[in-house]
């Protein structure tokens, strides 16, 4: 795996692993897996665009957590129970195209990863449902030390920070930074992911759709209606996790779509 370029080919879902995959994989089996026994495919766990919560990895946040998501596992909607352990991360990338811009004027990047699968009769129903579209979409858990607000550069909705996400300031969308990845914990399958971007990889070069948050107009005098996240805003908060604490630790579950995103 290597951090600052491409440290491998993404493949098709399901491709028979390379020996050097094997190599790779075997780091994490007790034993030597057999070519035959083993599926694979390629995600893209999550990028620098601007989220449907309203916020976005820097790039060098991507090269960080590239290094971090190698060799975690993989579940189901984050559950955190060992019987839904079913994928491993083996190898990531952070892609970078200078073409490409996000709705906030930056360079596209991308951290990709191949995750692996024991076939067996235990796993071809989630193996046909990869290969079928079905199961696609994923969501990364991560720990975060620092959130910015990207118009004052002060922790976000603290020390004076009274930006609000999504309200346009001097022409720019406000929304949250997230640097400095101190941990990462997993990734899953979900069906409403943060990011639209995200998920499972048809091929190396997939079609990438941007859908920005949709801005708001800012008011120096907010109604106190105005001021208040949306339902759907507070309802993902309460649901997934709070991305600041006291010590500002934030958890980022990030997702990921399969054919539009690369995602996420």
């Amino acid at each position: 795996m290597q951090m600052q370029k491409q440290a491998g080919t993404a493949r098709q879902a399901g491709a028979q692993p390379t020996a050097g995959d094997l190599a790779l994989i075997h780091r994490y089996s007790r034993t030597e897996l057999p070519a035959q026994d083993v599926y694979i495919f390629a995600a893209t766990l999550c990028d620098n665009e601007i989220d449907r919560d309203g916020e976005r990895f820097t790039i060098e946040a991507l090269h960080t957590l590239a290094t971090l998501f190698v060799g975690k596992t993989g579940i189901f909607d984050h559950s955190g129970k060992t019987g839904d352990q079913v994928m491993r991360v083996f190898e990531t990338w952070v892609e970078e195209s200078a073409a490409q811009r996000t709705a906030d004027g930056k360079p596209y990047a991308a951290l990709h990863a191949k995750v692996y699968i024991l076939r067996g009769p235990e796993n071809e129903a989630l193996i046909r449902a990869i290969d079928g579209g079905i199961k696609k979409e994923i969501s990364v858990s991560c720990a975060v030390q620092s959130v910015k607000c990207s118009v004052c550069g002060k922790p976000f909705a603290r020390e004076g920070c009274t930006h609000r996400k999504g309200a346009v300031y001097d022409g720019a969308v406000c929304h949250a930074v997230l640097e400095h990845p101190t941990d990462a914990y997993e990734f899953s399958f979900v069906a409403i992911p943060a990011q639209p971007a995200a998920g499972v990889r048809k091929n190396k070069h997939p079609e990438v759709k941007i859908v920005p948050p949709t801005p708001t107009t800012h008011t120096p005098a907010a109604s106190p209606q105005a001021k208040s996240e949306c339902p759907t805003d507070a309802l993902q908060r309460q649901l997934w996790m709070p991305l600041e604490t006291e010590e500002n630790l934030a958890f980022k579950m990030s997702g990921v779509e399969s054919g539009r995103k690369a995602g996420i």
